[in-house]
């Protein structure tokens, strides 16, 4: 008999623990609301939509094959959804009511789904604020004259900052800061990640714990690839030897870094058929020209197939329509375009990736010398 009922308590524990690996890692009741259905869906990778059924009693529940854990989005409509965080051994449970996320609805499970909401709806205003400045563009009376569009740019780069500092400042949780840090509005990031990279850096610091996610892997490898790059862009730094560079165009023209000892250079990289790399290269030279008769020299390289007028050509120009050699790049420290050097007469970096105001300022300096 004593070995009878031990053997009943052995099945019933296997049954127990059956049961236990079987629980949905999602599930719970939502009453109300229009319609008995539900969908669930990644936030990034694979994509798939799986319809989950609302019974007569209000309750549902989702049984995939398998989990990946990261980040989920359960939608009853496009702008009615939540975003949760799944992991195989944390099952996630909603009540919820009149299926309006998140108001009347109590999550368990996944935490930060309300910053999550509170940063998709700052983020929603950012594309709206966006929009409404920009359709001033369709109006008749409205023309894209060089002011014209530095002041949209304006009003643009300062709405985009407004928000920014909002989502910042929402939660210092790692997974929120992430998510934050990844709001889009079409192509655009919220947060350039170059621009930004301080924030990445620090996001990815405090994800270690979360690595196992879907979404933090592929933020961290975005992060790593960043790291990688700053490194490069801080190869030359101000005050050390620019690197002896002789360049040629189909073996003919020839420019060397050497020739211009003795005098302070300007050296930019630009692509002239880029019309913002352009506009910025156009105010720049602007600024050398008026130093030109105070000894400033200056040495162009234009990485693209477009080759200026030669009443256009100012100082030193060199076209090299397949650009520079990856291997040249790299020496440099060049990680986007346009680039500046500004060197000494020794040839020693005074500044680099100066514009405006601070490339005049440096260049003053430098012709006092």
């Amino acid at each position: 008999m004593i070995r009878k009922t031990a053997f009943l308590l052995f099945v019933t524990l296997l049954v127990s623990c059956g049961e236990k690996e079987r629980q949905a890692p999602l599930s719970g009741v939502m009453w109300g609301g229009e319609g008995n259905r539900i969908i669930i869906m990644p936030a990034s990778g694979e994509a798939f939509r799986d319809t989950l059924l609302i019974d007569n009693h209000g309750m549902f529940a989702w049984t995939p094959d398998t989990l990946i854990p990261g980040f989920y989005i359960l939608e009853k409509s496009p702008n009615n959804h939540l975003v949760l965080v799944m992991e195989d051994n944390r099952p996630v449970s909603i009540d919820a009511q009149y299926i309006s996320f998140p108001k009347n609805c109590k999550v368990t499970g996944s935490d930060n789904y309300l910053d999550f909401y509170q940063i998709e709806t700052l983020s929603k205003k950012w594309q709206k604020a966006m929009q409404t400045s920009t359709s001033t563009t369709m109006d008749s009376v409205w023309k894209p004259t060089a002011q014209a569009v530095e002041e949209l740019k304006q009003t643009l780069d300062s709405i985009t900052q407004i928000y920014r500092e909002e989502i910042v400042q929402i939660s210092d949780e790692p997974l929120v800061r992430m998510f934050g840090l990844l709001q889009t509005a079409g192509n655009k990031r919220l947060f350039d990640p170059w621009a930004h990279k301080e924030l990445y850096f620090a996001a990815d610091s405090m994800l270690e714990p979360f690595s196992h996610l879907r979404e933090v892997k592929m933020f961290r490898r975005e992060a790593e690839v960043l790291y990688n790059k700053h490194l490069l862009f801080n190869k030359l730094q101000p005050g050390t030897q620019f690197p002896e560079i002789i360049l040629s165009v189909m073996g003919q023209d020839t420019l060397s870094t050497s020739d211009f000892l003795g005098s302070p250079l300007y050296i930019e990289l630009y692509e002239p058929g880029k019309e913002d790399q352009a506009a910025i290269h156009q105010k720049a030279i602007e600024k050398v020209n008026s130093f030109q008769w105070r000894g400033m020299k200056a040495a162009f390289l234009l990485l693209d197939s477009i080759t200026l007028p030669e009443s256009k050509r100012g100082f030193n120009s060199m076209n090299l329509s397949d650009g520079l050699s990856p291997e040249i790049m790299e020496q440099l420290g060049v990680v986007s375009l346009p680039a500046n050097f500004i060197l000494s007469d020794s040839g020693i970096i005074a500044g680099k990736n100066l514009w405006d105001k601070k490339l005049q300022e440096l260049m003053e300096l430098l012709v006092k010398k």
